[in-house]
């Protein structure tokens, strides 16, 4: 009997033992792995940001060299009557390209050089001096064929010293002849701030380069004129339009999550990434609150275990005695008392264990859905999860961002002289397919606004119309002065509508409500960023105004802007001898 006893004591001891470790490891276990699952999470929601990043950043980019061509074409079409000499010679020349330098900031300079390279006239000098542009590389690419908009290396000017890159296109000429170019100079620096404010601070790296890896602007700078050709993100650019990877970098030795996007049709790419370290930082705050959960868990189950093999050793050591002794109905009394206690102990071991799979159950739950997919990397419902909580934060950010938005640039601005400084820009955008229409009575109120905003929600509409009319036909752009009790959008006071209508496909009613939202586009991924209409929205908001939008499906599209009245200002009119006279301007 002795034997026996002490057999099924040193069975026990090893059962409290194992016990006791289970009590260490199986919360460990527990951390470690979803520590894992929750690490591959926390990079997969970094990586969905510097892609959404990236196709802002792209966004912007694309505006920036439409914009630049469309200034092109319209320097194209005002020279186009007139000889190099009178070119050279036309002081109202000059004032005209310096006007529209001084309208976009981002601009260094619009220069004009004849067939042989030689400098005549620019925005910035007048009379320009004796200047070859001949060796640049954009004037030779041209020379030898018209390739559409060509974009140059990154040079240093000639008149101004000042580092530039440059958005070229051919002179026209009525025999299809090489006539000379016209160059659109761009500050690299200028997109290096708008990256500073708008991609996030997480040892980010944002960049513009040309197909061949030619860098037009890097954030931090880089040393050389072009990417490695050794590097991920290079091969990658050479296979693919747009795309994401994985990659340590050639350049500072940081691995980081880049994204890459073509910017529209142009030989030119935005890159984008954050490093891998800096992104991970949520990740380390998630480790904390695992931590010190299984923590306390695991210092509990340690608890029992080892409360409940003192106890064991105890109750064993006592029915020994019994047995020694002989008092076999003490030895039941005992057993009695103690096996009380071990119900005690098991109720509350029980408890806990309940508690504790709950917890459990609850991982299970979300972790389900990986095993049932076979992918062991990614737990979709894990992902799901967390990604829907990264949403969440990033519709916050948006909302302080319109709530809170930056201060504008204002100024008093008369719609109808503003429409016929902008008249040129939105021919060109319309094409010329569609007639153009302006009506803007007289004694329309001025507003408060930003002109270069303006001039923005404009040619996006300008855009999205011909868009629309793809066979062609009116766009009209109408003003008139309004007062609002509680309609447009809850508006009150006096405001100026600014309505932009075409007569194109229309848009369905079920789109109306989602057209204002940033990146929702029923165009291609080549054609539309879907940001426009939400510029256009977030532009007349910012103003104190509102947007509304009405169409149909084949019967047209008007967008209205509605501006506060600029109440310090008057509005200046003729005497036009009772007539309600309007500005028409028809193409």
């Amino acid at each position: 009997m002795r034997w026996r006893y002490s057999r099924s004591e040193g069975n026990g001891e090893w059962l409290h033992l194992l016990l006791v470790a289970a009590a260490l490891a199986i919360p460990l276990l527990l951390f470690g792995v979803v520590a894992y699952l929750d690490r591959g999470a926390v990079l997969a929601s970094a990586e969905v940001e510097v892609v959404a990043t990236t196709d802002v950043l792209e966004a912007h980019a694309l505006n920036v060299f439409e914009t630049h061509e469309l200034i092109a074409r319209a320097v194209d079409a005002r020279i186009r009557s007139m000889s190099w000499d009178e070119i050279g010679s036309s002081q109202a020349l000059h004032d005209y390209l310096n006007e529209i330098e001084r309208r976009y900031p981002q601009l260094l300079g619009i220069w004009l050089a004849d067939p042989a390279g030689k400098l005549r006239n620019s925005s910035r000098v007048f009379p320009v001096p004796l200047v070859d542009l001949s060796d640049r590389d954009y004037f030779i690419a041209l020379k030898e064929a018209d390739r559409g908009t060509f974009i140059s290396h990154v040079v240093t000017g000639r008149v101004q010293a000042e580092k530039n890159f440059n958005i070229v296109r051919r002179r026209s000429s009525a025999s299809g002849a090489f006539d000379g170019v016209i160059v659109v100079s761009v500050s690299p620096s200028y997109f290096i701030d708008y990256w500073r404010k708008t991609a996030p601070p997480l040892n980010m790296i944002a960049g513009l380069l040309r197909s061949d890896l030619n860098i037009l602007a890097r954030e931090p700078p880089y040393p050389a004129d072009s990417l490695p050709a050794n590097s991920a993100t290079a091969a990658a650019i050479t296979r693919s339009d747009y795309g994401s990877v994985r990659t340590v970098s050639a350049i500072d030795g940081v691995e980081r999550l880049m994204a890459y996007r073509r910017v529209g049709s142009y030989d030119v790419f935005i890159v984008h990434g954050v490093g891998v370290s800096a992104a991970l930082v949520p990740w380390y705050r998630h480790l904390a609150i695992y931590g010190a959960f299984f923590g306390v868990a695991g210092i509990a189950l340690l608890l029992i275990s080892l409360l409940a093999f003192k106890r064991m050793r105890q109750w064993r050591a006592a029915t020994m005695q019994v047995i020694a002794e002989g008092e076999m109905r003490r030895a039941a009394e005992r057993q009695l008392h103690q096996a009380e206690k071990l119900e005690a102990i098991g109720q509350l071991t029980g408890q806990f264990a309940h508690d504790f799979g709950n917890v459990l159950s609850a991982i299970v739950l979300h972790l389900q859905p990986l095993r049932e997919e076979g992918d062991p990397r990614i737990a979709s419902g894990l992902r799901a999860a967390i990604l829907a909580a990264k949403e969440g934060q990033k519709a916050v950010r948006s909302i302080l961002g319109f709530v809170r938005p930056e201060p504008r640039h204002t100024e008093i601005v008369a719609i109808g002289r503003a429409l016929a400084e902008f008249e040129v820009l939105l021919r060109q955008a319309l094409g010329s397919q569609s007639r153009l229409v302006f009506a803007v009575p007289p004694d329309t109120w001025p507003v408060r606004a930003d002109p270069i905003q303006l001039e923005l929600a404009l040619l996006n509409l300008t855009v999205n119309a011909r868009d629309a009319m793809p066979e062609g036909g009116t766009l009209r752009i109408a003003a008139y002065n309004l007062h609002a009790e509680g309609e447009p959008k809850g508006l009150a006071g006096d405001f100026v509508a600014v309505s932009v209508s075409d007569t194109g496909t229309g848009i369905a009613p079920e789109l109306l409500e989602k057209v204002f939202d940033p990146f929702f586009t029923t165009k291609s991924a080549e054609n539309g960023t879907g940001l426009g209409l939400s510029q256009v929205n977030s532009f007349a908001a910012g103003c104190g105004g509102a947007t509304t939008i009405e169409s149909a499906p084949g019967r047209g599209t008007t967008v209205t802007m509605n501006f506060p009245r600029a109440q310090d200002f008057a509005v200046e009119t003729t005497d036009s001898g009772g007539k309600d006279e309007r500005l028409e301007m028809r193409a």
